[in-house]
């Protein structure tokens, strides 16, 4: 059995890797309460590759005193909602309960008393979330904590309106954190002075989400971004592990490590290819047995996380009258271990559906099996049933209806291996 892996190791070790968004640190780290690291980000390695931004043509890493900030350098185009029309997200951190910090400084024109800069959190989707909108001046529309929840942005923050501290008045760096708990509701935005908040608010419309950075509508540098969540926290606890079974393609398990870690709440690593388990093995057929494999896997496995064996042989399980019958994978409901297959995925694979997409998809299926979501009825959605048709899986989505990203928000826990589970195949 494989030892587990602690959170410290967070570099590269051989052929064992962990994907981290930009540099984490997961775990203990001191900080006030009991808060840990979850995330840093200073852009000195001159990529932004873990922000997703909502124009990526609005957003660019800039050299700056022999560092980098990342800088949003034209302003959005307004939508149907009155709302911040400019952010980036930070893929893959969402959190309940967080405090988020770093530095911003707007380049907009100083002689505009509107001028701002936004932090996201419970980011669900464009028309659901939070944002603090920092300003060069105080009313019901600027310097306040806004909620946009499917209709035009809200002020939720008790302090009425003209009233709030407004300090985005110049063009120099200002230190920000905006902190939320979830038991209460609470949230604090500071900008500078961090012991006295500016902006205060108690509100749980939306529960928890991607944090991000941006503007209501104009233009402004960011840096030395760092996420801090509690220890109990799922977000802090969640691990998924990649084990490659057998002969794979290696080059395809960064790009599916990156891809998993801008759906789930969770630090993903790669493992150490194992060989595949001759007890697995379908002589009659010359396949491997996908439910033979789980076992396997929850053995070999790492005790702390998620298992998603990868392989490129076929495999199969028993399925109504059928005795064997080839599946893309299979997963444990509410359990650790979930494998799926490349080997007919390929078919009549191109560029719009390439084989590299459908692997992520089912690999974020199966894996929401382990986590607990059940069969979605929305053919969309990342967690339909496919069915065994390759048509099926290329119509839905590599990602959640908002049903099940709402339900896998309110299920994500730490994998617990005594519990009873069940097996869905696809």
């Amino acid at each position: 059995m494989r030892t587990r892996t602690t959170a410290a190791r967070l570099s590269c070790a051989g052929s064992v890797f962990l994907l981290f968004l930009c540099v984490l640190g997961l775990g203990q780290s001191a900080r006030t309460g009991d808060r840990g690291l979850q995330a840093r980000c200073d852009f000195n390695d001159g990529s932004a590759r873990d922000w997703s931004p909502n124009d990526p043509a609005h957003w660019k890493i800039m050299p700056l005193d022999g560092q980098s900030v990342y800088a949003l350098t034209a302003p959005g185009k307004p939508g149907k909602l009155r709302a911040p029309t400019s952010w980036s997200l930070w893929t893959g951190r969402e959190a309940a309960s967080f405090e988020f910090t770093g530095r911003m400084l707007s380049t907009a024109d100083v002689s505009n008393p509107r001028r701002d800069l936004c932090v996201f959190f419970h980011f669900q989707d464009p028309a659901h979330f939070y944002y603090v909108h920092f300003s060069a001046s105080s009313d019901d529309a600027h310097n306040i904590i806004g909620l946009v929840n499917g209709r035009d942005r809200v002020k939720v923050n008790s302090e009425p309106a003209g009233v709030s501290a407004a300090r985005l008045t110049d063009r120099t760096w200002h230190r920000f954190k905006v902190t939320y708990d979830s038991r209460t509701g609470k949230i604090e935005a500071f900008l500078d002075d961090m012991t006295r908040p500016v902006l205060t608010a108690r509100d749980r419309t939306i529960e928890r989400g991607l944090v991000g950075i941006g503007s209501f509508d104009d233009t402004g540098w960011f840096d030395d971004l760092e996420l801090w969540v509690p220890a109990e926290d799922p977000s802090a606890q969640c691990s998924i592990a990649i084990e490659p079974l057998g002969a794979f393609d290696q080059s395809r398990l960064a790009d599916l490590a990156e891809g998993l870690g801008k759906v789930f709440v969770c630090r993903i690593r790669v493992l150490p290819s194992l060989a595949l388990p001759s007890s697995a093995f379908y002589v009659p057929r010359q396949r491997y047995r996908a439910d033979r494999l789980l076992p396997f896997l929850r053995a070999a496995g790492p005790a702390d996380a998620h298992i998603l064996g990868v392989t490129a042989v076929d495999i199969s399980v028993t399925k109504d009258q059928y005795p064997d019958w080839g599946v893309f994978g299979l997963g444990e409901l509410r359990g650790p271990a979930c494998v799926v297959s490349t080997f007919r995925l390929g078919r009549k694979a191109s560029a719009r559906h390439p084989l590299s997409q459908r692997l992520l998809k089912v690999s974020i299926h199966e894996l929401g099996h382990t986590f607990g979501l059940p069969h979605c009825p929305r053919s969309s959605c990342v967690m339909a049933e496919y069915r065994g048709s390759i048509d099926n899986l290329d119509e839905s989505d590599a990602a959640f209806c908002a049903r099940c990203r709402t339900t896998i928000f309110r299920i994500l826990q730490p994998v617990d291996r005594t519990q009873n589970t069940d097996r869905r195949e696809r």
